[in-house]
C-alpha cells in the first residue's frame, strides 16, 4: 500500500480509537488503574496523530529507504492500536456493577500496560525518524524571458461564437445573467466531442451545442488558399496559426443538458459517458439517456475521498484513466475507468515544493509521457514522469509577474499554457523540452477562463468575456492550429 494511503487509513483508525480510550477515561465508576492508563493512551494517540499529519506533507519529498522503514513503522503503529482497541472494546463490556464484579482487572491492565508501553516506543521511534528525514527538493527550471526572444509574435485572428441559450431550453433552468459571470467566484469549464461543445456556466449548469458545418468550411477553404501561397523549409517546426475570416461571428445553439446538484468543478467526456466533478464527488452521467449511473467521493473512504476538487483529465491517449486534481490535498489521483461506470485506484502525485505560497492546482495535461500540473499561486508548471512515484522538477516563469499559468491542452508536439491572468492574457506554446518556443494573444483575450483542442479539426477553442452594457458576459473564440510540417506533408 502507498504510504500515503496507509497514513489516511492509520489516522481513520486512531480516531476511532481515541473515542474509546476518552470514554474509558471519562469513566466515574470504574477502576482507577484503567482510567489512568485510558488517559495515557489518549495522549499518545493524540501524539501520534500529529505526527502523521506532519508527515503526510513531507512524503513527496523522502528518500525510497525513508519511505520503506516509515511503512514497517506505521504498520507497526496500526497493529499496536488494533490490539489497544480490543482491549478497550472489552472494558466497556464491564461498566455494570455485576460486569465489573465479574471482569479479570489484572489481566485487562496488563494488556492494556502492554499495548501502551507498544504505542508509546513506536511514538518516538516515529518522531526521531521525521526528525532527521532527508528531504528530496525538486528541480527548479526557470522559463527564459520568451516575450523578448519572440516579441514579434503578431496577434491572431480568431473566430467569435455567440452565445445563444436555445429557445426549447426548459423553463425550469435558470439561465445565466450578465451579472451573475464572475471568474472570481465561479468555474468554468469546456470541452469538445464528436462535433459537440459542452460547457459549464454559472455554477451548477452544463449545457451542449452542436458546431456548424459551415465553420468548418470556411477554415478549411481559407487554409487551401494560404497553402498554395506559401514555400516552407524543411527546418521550420512552428506551428502555423490560420483563422478563416476575421471576427466572423458564428452562432452555437446551446440546450440544457444536465443540472448538478452542487457547484461544479470540472467536466470530461468519454464515448458513452460524461464525467462531472463537484467540490467533493465525481458524477458519471450517461451521455445518450442523461441518467446518473455512479457517483464516487461523497460515500468514499481514503484514496476515492476527495477534499477539493479543481478538475478532471481524461487523456485523449489513454481514454481508459482518468486524472482527478484535490487541490485541498495538493495531490492529483489517478483512477482506472470504463464506460460502466467502473473507478478504480491506481495510484496519486503529490505535489512537492518549497514555494511560500500554498500551491493553488488549477489543470493538468499528459505530454511526452509526462503529467504536468498548473499553480496560479506560484506561477509554475509542476511535471511528473508518468510512472514515478516523485515530482521530477518545477517550470517557473520569473520574467513577468502577470504570467500565471490556468488551463493546459496538449496537442501532438506541443504544451499549450493559458495564462488565466486577467493582466496579460495569451496562450503559450512549449516543446517536448518544456521550452516556449511560440505565444499568442488577441484583443479579445480578456481572461482566459479555461481553453480545449478538437483534435479531429485541429481547433483550440478558448472561453473568455466580453463585456456589454458594462457587465461580463461568456464568449467563445477559436482558431486553427496547423504545424508547419503538417503543412508540408499535403
Amino acid at each position: 500500500m502507498p504510504l500515503l494511503s496507509l497514513i489516511g487509513e492509520t489516522l481513520g483508525c486512531i480516531q476511532s480509537i481515541y473515542i474509546l480510550a476518552i470514554t474509558v477515561r471519562n469513566e466515574k465508576n470504574f477502576y482507577k488503574e484503567l482510567v489512568q492508563r485510558a488517559h495515557y493512551i489518549s495522549e499518545d494517540l493524540r501524539f501520534i496523530q500529529n505526527i502523521l499529519h506532519q508527515l503526510e506533507t513531507y512524503v513527496p519529498q523522502i528518500t525510497a529507504a525513508d519511505e520503506i522503514f516509515l511503512t514497517e513503522c506505521i504498520n507497526s503503529v496500526r497493529s499496536a492500536i488494533d490490539d489497544i482497541y480490543e482491549v478497550l472494546k472489552d472494558i466497556l463490556k464491564h461498566r455494570s456493577f455485576y460486569q465489573k464484579l465479574m471482569c479479570n482487572k489484572q489481566e485487562m491492565q496488563t494488556k492494556l500496560d502492554n499495548g501502551y508501553r507498544r504505542l508509546h516506543d513506536l511514538c518516538n521511534r516515529i518522531d526521531q525518524i521525521v526528525l532527521r528525514l532527508n528531504r528530496i527538493t525538486p528541480e527548479l527550471q526557470l522559463i527564459p524571458d520568451f516575450k523578448k526572444q519572440l516579441a514579434q509574435i503578431p496577434k491572431k485572428d480568431v473566430s467569435i461564437f455567440d452565445f445563444i441559450i436555445n429557445q426549447n431550453t426548459p423553463e425550469n433552468v435558470r439561465k445565466i445573467t450578465a451579472n451573475e459571470f464572475d471568474a472570481n467566484r465561479y468555474a468554468y469549464y469546456m470541452k469538445v466531442h464528436n462535433k459537440q461543445l459542452f460547457i459549464g456556466y454559472h455554477s451548477r449548469t452544463w449545457l451542449s451545442a452542436h458546431s456548424q458545418e459551415s465553420i468548418l468550411e470556411d477554415r478549411l477553404a481559407k487554409f487551401r488558399l494560404q497553402f498554395n501561397q506559401i514555400n516552407l523549409s524543411d527546418s521550420q517546426v512552428l506551428p502555423e496559426i490560420i483563422a478563416s475570416n476575421k471576427n466572423n461571428h458564428k452562432e452555437l445553439l446551446f440546450s440544457e443538458y444536465y443540472i448538478a446538484t452542487d457547484p461544479i468543478c470540472g467536466l470530461e467526456v468519454s464515448e458513452t459517458n460524461v464525467y462531472i466533478a463537484t467540490k467533493y464527488a465525481i458524477i458519471i452521467v450517461e451521455l445518450k439517456t442523461k441518467k446518473t449511473l455512479a457517483v464516487y467521493g461523497l460515500e468514499d473512504e481514503g484514496s476515492n475521498r476527495f477534499k477539493q476538487i479543481s478538475s478532471i483529465l481524461i487523456p485523449a491517449d489513454d481514454t481508459q484513466s482518468l486524472y482527478v486534481i484535490d487541490r485541498g490535498q495538493y495531490r492529483v489521483y489517478k483512477y482506472k475507468i470504463d464506460d460502466k461506470h467502473g473507478f478504480e485506484y491506481v495510484r496519486d502525485y503529490t505535489i512537492s515544493t518549497n514555494h511560500s505560497q500554498l500551491c493553488y492546482l488549477v489543470s493538468c495535461a499528459i505530454f511526452k509521457n509526462r503529467l504536468y500540473v498548473s499553480d496560479k499561486a506560484n506561477n509554475c508548471l509542476h511535471i511528473f514522469p508518468i510512472d514515478a512515484k516523485r515530482q521530477s522538477h518545477c517550470l517557473k516563469d520569473n520574467s513577468i509577474q502577470s504570467f500565471s499559468p490556468g488551463a493546459l491542452c496538449a496537442y501532438e508536439d506541443y504544451l499549450y499554457v493559458a495564462n488565466c491572468s486577467s493582466e496579460n492574457p495569451m496562450i503559450l506554446l512549449l516543446n517536448a523540452d518544456g521550452e516556449p518556443i511560440y505565444w499568442f494573444r488577441n484583443d479579445y483575450f480578456k481572461e482566459i477562463l479555461t481553453i480545449h483542442m478538437d483534435r479531429n479539426l485541429g481547433e483550440l477553442f478558448v472561453l473568455t468575456h466580453t463585456t456589454v452594457q458594462s457587465k461580463k458576459q461568456p464568449l467563445i473564440l477559436s482558431m486553427s492550429l496547423f504545424r508547419s510540417r503538417d503543412l508540408n506533408e499535403k
